[in-house]
């Protein structure tokens, strides 16, 4: 575990939301009444770098809105660099951890051990592949869980877990899950992002893949109702 990145003053840009003028579909599964909702555009126009990548993308957003100019960032379950990199390059400071696996796993919870109180943002976002190719990510219950209260552990008062998913299993309510695991932390369901993903999604998904057009990304708070 390392700590990474300085914390000069940084202001947020506004621009990556959605420009108004477009309609688009809601989701049948978000409930705006009960949390706030936001729409966020990932896609990008033709073919993007790696630092441009959908994932980098969202960990710049994420970053920017959920952690304030002087706070500590941490991916839960690093899945790649994207999280650590978007801190330090907005002047907020990240720990890094290692890498778990090509598929989510929470970090194992001696790795966090002495940063209790310290983290302002604790994050879990979906692999590139589910968000350049949109394939689902939906990890159970049980992991989300797991990094929810490994989230609650460190994060200092009012910090936040995001958390990102893309798409369900038939009849599964992957979202209600994940909210009732963070509660079960003690973290408050306090906004609800739709992150568009690319208009045209390219065929690396496979013939016959399911592909989905948006990812949910869930955004809990520790101590707040």
């Amino acid at each position: 575990m390392t700590f990474a990145g300085s914390k000069p003053r940084f202001i947020c840009d506004q621009a990556h939301r959605v420009g108004s003028g477009g309609v688009l579909p809601m989701p049948t599964h978000i409930r705006p009444d009960q949390v706030p909702l936001a729409v966020w555009q990932l896609a990008a126009e033709g073919p993007t770098p790696p630092e441009h990548s959908p994932r980098r993308r969202l960990a710049e957003l994420v970053v920017q809105r959920y952690c304030d100019e002087a706070g500590v960032v941490i991916d839960i379950a690093p899945l790649g660099g994207e999280i650590a990199r978007a801190a330090v390059d907005s002047g907020r400071a990240a720990v890094v951890l290692a890498t778990t696996s090509a598929s989510f796993a929470p970090c194992p919870v001696a790795s966090l051990v002495g940063l209790a109180g310290d983290i302002s943002l604790a994050a879990v976002l979906p692999p590139e592949s589910a968000l350049r190719h949109g394939r689902p990510f939906t990890p159970s219950a049980r992991a989300v869980e797991e990094a929810a209260h490994h989230a609650a552990g460190v994060l200092r008062p009012k910090g936040s877990f995001v958390l990102g998913l893309v798409g369900s299993e038939e009849g599964e309510d992957s979202i209600g899950q994940a909210v009732e695991a963070a509660g079960s932390a003690g973290l408050s369901y306090i906004q609800h992002v739709v992150a568009l993903l690319a208009t045209g999604l390219d065929d690396c998904a496979g013939a016959g893949a399911r592909r989905v057009a948006h990812a949910d990304v869930l955004v809990f708070a520790k101590g707040r109702a």
